[in-house]
């Protein structure tokens, strides 16, 4: 055991510290989530991630499931088993499908990450007399490691559901403030000792009783340790501690709360904001009403990373969220010097022989960057006796040395590195410029310089500071050049003019081609307003507008193409361009940043969340260095980045339903039964990507209804106002505004029943039914007709009758009652004479009835 006394260790090895500590508000940006957006309240005490992917997030008033866009929120709810135990949350584990949840009523709730149904395992069941909420659960050798406030520390086996208490020998029976896994053992912090178990055997490796120990991260091949009193780093044998230097004046800032390690980077969160430990600097990052991107809270209470290294912050006011994979450029935003603060209205960037990068301000005059980027030098006034501005518009030096700075308003000087002296050389009220308004300089390859002007093209003097004047437009204010380039062979330069559409001016002539938008000709320039310029090879150039979108001319043809926001550019005002090769060029807009490929008519677009100064950019801000650096300017602050590093992919995460509305008769994981009577349905999707889930489109299609993919436009429900009986399948897929696929989500079945009459017992009913109908319609009409035969076989028999008691039936009757009479034969006369007579009365009695018994 190590009985080491903190402070007198720190003394010695203060005096050996060899590691330089910095400290300042690196360019990073966070995304905060408050009660606004759906929280239940701004107390953050743990944070989880799922197997699913989902964010669990323990607050002092519920449990919120956040799939990135949306809460879903439990709590404990009076006479409901299967809520909460208690809506304060001290801490969460996730393991096996299992969220274990640390109540303050120390419960030790247990819900099922499929169906959210919650069990309950409250330590008093075990120990009658305990009433301690629990603050921390860890995974340990597939147990639940259970630390509770004041109550010891516990285990619990998911696999047998047992739970029992631990005795560890060391604690003594302190409070342990933090548990941490390291090397498969359980490193104890008490509030001044650190205890080493394997729960067999304890080990106390540190302890010190005058100060208060807060948690503790192993970081590299060392730990660091917080206390109430600062940062320390101690090695892994715990016998070798040095304080890490804080700045003393920043406000609660030695209370350290919560350590969590990132590869090679350690964050740190405290009293009084989060601290970034990365290659032995300190950055501090605190919150700043005025920057909307700051910290939301310094009170850094917790922190997280998931699984795509987004680090979660949890504050007493709510979460900030840091997406490292978000930054895609470098930013200059504050434009800050020796404690002063300048215009970061950027309207020029320009790197001059030296390769040294000067940039040109709206209102803070002229600004010189280091070779890391940062401010070095601000000339805030350019000046010289009566002549002054604080706005440069452009930047310029000569193949001899010569340094030229054009202004807003007050003409042209010239600038000497050296001395830092300006010199007003050129502007209205010395007589030598028609246009105090300099937008362009332009050596060409003569070494004639040429200045874009308000007025329109300047040639200046080869031996003194008079310029010469050329307009395409004598009569009119469309000649403002924005940009000049050389059409060397034909001693010729092209020229974007604002108004004045793509002018061509011949130097040995001095004479204007122009050429500008023709109504309804979409072979002719799309605005006459350029701003911009850039090569794609000699024989095609590219042309930024105002209005009018990306152009492309044909400089063999003469004939234009356009890319505009018809064609899905982001915005039609295209202030700068520069070309990257294979058909990639970038574009600086109203709306951002764009990546464009002349081959695939393809559109990559960056927002602030990348990093950007703003969405809006402005002309002549873009340059493309020696070093290969693209840098662009807007009106807060300046880009900069290689193009080759920029990285366009997204990690493809799964889609899942997160829920699902309707009168449900029956309901699965995979399968929806409805009704025809209410067959409404509303489903909600997420791809659980938190880095950006703004930036995920939604297609969705319902397979038996839909016929194509329908977009949702960012949004993550597809609604079904009424479907007809049948069986569908409903699937998702997504990608992101780079056009990468996210992976499609899985596949859900929805059945809607028909009404009665349509199932197939009622179906099957009505064919017998109409069977046995028809069939005894069929036997009523057989035997109508048998019968009907029958009575005319009747009719028959009868007509035959009558027709036998016609005068001759009866005279041979009578003969042959004669013929026994004369044959002395009375008998046999008198027999037929009987029956002659009976048949007789017969025929009299009947022979006015249709029917007769036969």
């Amino acid at each position: 055991m190590h009985n080491t006394n903190l402070r007198y260790r720190i003394l010695g090895l203060l005096l050996c510290i060899g590691v330089a500590f910095a400290f300042g508000q690196g360019p990073i940006r966070f995304q905060n989530i408050t009660v606004n957006d759906g929280l239940s309240m701004g107390t953050i005490t743990d944070f989880q991630q799922d197997h699913k992917g989902y964010m669990w997030i323990a607050t002092a008033e519920g449990l919120h499931r956040f799939d990135g866009k949306h809460f879903k929120i439990f709590k404990h709810r009076e006479n409901q088993t299967n809520s909460l135990s208690d809506s304060y949350i001290h801490d969460l584990l996730s393991q096996d499908k299992k969220l274990y949840i640390g109540t303050d009523v120390g419960t030790l709730d247990i819900m099922d990450e499929e169906t959210y149904a919650v069990s309950h395992l409250d330590l008093k069941t075990v120990d009658p007399s305990f009433d301690y909420s629990i603050d921390q659960l860890i995974s340990y050798q597939g147990n639940v490691i259970i630390n509770t406030n004041g109550g010891g520390l516990w285990q619990y086996n998911p696999t047998l559901k047992n739970i029992r208490k631990l005795e560890i020998r060391d604690l003594k029976g302190k409070r342990v403030s933090q548990i941490t896994v390291v090397d498969n053992r359980l490193i104890l912090l008490t509030s001044n000792s650190i205890v080493s178990t394997d729960l067999n055997h304890s080990e106390m490796v540190f302890t010190d009783e005058n100060i208060r120990l807060t948690c503790l991260a192993l970081f590299e091949d060392k730990y660091l340790l917080g206390t109430s009193k600062g940062l320390y780093s101690v090695n892994k044998n715990f016998g070798n501690t040095k304080q890490l230097l804080l700045p003393e004046k920043k406000r609660f800032i030695n209370i350290i709360n919560t350590i969590t390690v990132s590869q090679n980077k350690a964050w740190i969160g405290t009293a009084g904001g989060l601290l970034l430990l990365k290659e032995n600097a300190f950055t501090l990052y605190r919150a700043n009403q005025l920057r909307p991107f700051s910290l939301l809270n310094d009170n850094v209470s917790k922190l997280f990373l998931d699984e795509e290294e987004n680090l979660w912050i949890g504050t007493q006011a709510g979460i900030s969220k840091y997406a490292p994979s978000l930054k895609k450029f470098e930013l200059l935003q504050y434009f800050e010097l020796d404690d002063e603060n300048f215009n970061n209205n950027v309207y020029y960037t320009y790197e001059d022989r030296s390769g040294s990068m000067w940039l040109g301000t709206l209102s803070s005059g002229l600004i010189k960057l280091d070779a890391n980027h940062a401010i070095e030098k601000v000339y805030p006034k350019v000046a010289d006796g009566p002549f002054k501005s604080n706005s440069v518009r452009c930047i310029f030096e000569d193949s001899k040395g010569i340094f030229w700075i054009g202004t807003s308003l007050d003409g042209i000087f010239t600038f000497n590195k050296k001395t830092g002296k300006f010199t007003a050389v050129a502007n209205t009220e010395l007589g030598n410029l028609k246009s105090n308004t300099i937008r362009e300089f332009y050596e060409d390859s003569k070494g004639r310089l040429w200045v874009g002007t308000l007025y329109g093209l300047a040639l200046k003097d080869s031996a003194s500071y008079n310029f010469e004047h050329f307009r395409a437009e004598e009569l009119t204010n469309n000649n403002s050049i924005y940009q000049i380039e050389e059409l060397v062979r034909e001693e010729k330069l092209i020229l974007a003019s604002f108004r004045g559409g793509l002018q061509i001016f011949d130097i040995k002539r001095k004479t204007f081609t122009s050429y500008k938008n023709i109504p309804n000709d979409t072979t002719s320039i799309s605005n006459n307003n350029l701003m911009s310029m850039a090569w794609v090879n000699k024989d095609t150039l590219l042309i930024g507008t105002y209005g009018g979108g990306l152009n492309i001319f044909d400089l063999r043809t003469k004939i234009f193409s356009s890319v505009t926001e018809a064609d899905g550019l982001v915005n039609n005002a295209v202030y700068g361009i520069l070309y990257h090769g294979n058909g990639n060029c970038w574009l600086s807009t109203n709306y951002g940043l764009v990546n464009y490929n002349l081959y695939t008519q393809t559109f990559k677009n960056f927002k602030p969340i990348h990093y950007l100064q703003s969405t809006e950019f402005n002309e002549g801000a873009f340059t493309k260095t020696s070093t290969g650096y693209y840098y662009f300017g807007g009106v807060n602050g300046l880009n900069y980045f290689r193009p080759e590093e920029i990285k366009f992919d997204t990690s493809a995460s799964p889609i899942y339903f997160t829920d699902v509305r309707g009168q449900f008769t029956a309901k699965s994981k995979d399968k929806l039964a409805l009704s025809f009577l209410n067959s409404r349905l509303e489903i909600d999707f997420m791809s659980l990507y938190y880095s950006n889930p703004e930036a995920i489109e939604y297609f969705y299609k319902l397979e038996g209804y839909d016929n194509e993919w329908i977009s949702s436009e960012s949004q993550n429900t597809a609604i079904y106002a009424r479907l007809s009986p049948g069986t569908y399948t409903f699937k998702v897929r997504a990608a992101d505004k780079f056009g990468n696929w996210v992976n499609t989500s899985e596949k859900l079945t929805i059945v809607v029943s028909p009404p009665f009459w349509q199932s197939w017992w009622f179906i099957t009913l009505s064919i017998l039914l109409i069977a046995s109908l028809i069939y005894i319609l069929f036997r009523y009409r057989t035997r109508e007709i048998e019968r009907s035969y029958k009575l005319q076989l009747v009719d028959s028999e009868l007509a035959a009758l009558r027709s036998q008691m016609n005068p001759h039936f009866i005279f041979n009757s009578l003969n042959s009652i004669q013929y026994f009479i004369l044959k002395k034969e009375p008998r046999e006369a008198y027999t037929y004479l009987s029956k002659f007579a009976s048949l007789m009365r017969k025929i009299l009695q009947n022979s006015r009835l249709r029917y007769i018994t036969v």
